[in-house]
């Protein structure tokens, strides 16, 4: 049983599945379209302050356009607020599709691009690339149903980030408190002071 677990270990964490196939981008490509579906295939998604963001892309286009419908009751911010992206970015899709169609687009862009960050992720640290598989089973979530999508992108960049820090900025060897370790002692020990 352990030798079994062992061997198990072995096949989904080493490095020689690092390389990505036609059979991996072919499945990759299928769960990202079952993954997208439960989004396109109702008119309004169940998500909880989505209706709240459409308005919101609706006031300030409507303010942009200079249509007066809305000014007595709102203004619009000069300055960055809370769930700016989401409004910017539905905004500015819709001046080519509606609105709802222009939301579901930013929420399709978060859909296909954590996968991807995690890909890159395994990527980067030689890892078995099969494993963003199971990204695919945390897209749709919780916070995604509660409408923090600006959190979700933040993620997403923050694996990115991560991710590009690791691999092209970080140097193999770094001074930590006067002993030059690896960098991933130093990734494990950064991780670590920052839990405490």
């Amino acid at each position: 049983m352990v030798e079994s677990l062992l061997r198990l270990k072995e096949r989904l964490f080493s490095s020689r599945h690092n390389k990505p196939s036609y059979y991996f981008w072919s499945f990759f490509l299928i769960f990202m379209l079952l993954s997208l579906i439960p989004l396109w295939i109702v008119e309004y998604p169940p998500i909880q302050d989505y209706p709240n963001h459409l308005l919101s892309a609706s006031i300030v286009k409507s303010s942009i356009e200079g249509s007066s419908e809305y000014s007595s009751f709102w203004s619009v911010k000069k300055y960055p607020v809370p769930y700016s992206g989401f409004i910017f970015f539905t905004t500015l899709f819709s001046y080519v599709f509606e609105i709802n169609i222009s939301a579901k687009i930013f929420l399709s862009l978060y859909i296909i691009l954590f996968p991807l960050s995690v890909y890159f992720l395994l990527r980067v640290f030689k890892r078995n690339i099969y494993l963003t598989f199971l990204s695919f089973f945390s897209v749709h979530n919780h916070r995604f149903y509660e409408g923090e999508v600006n959190y979700l992108f933040a993620l997403v960049a923050v694996i990115f980030s991560f991710a590009y820090f690791y691999r092209y900025l970080l140097p193999n060897e770094i001074s930590f408190f006067g002993n030059n370790v690896k960098r991933r002692t130093h990734i494990f020990k950064m991780m670590i002071l920052g839990l405490m």
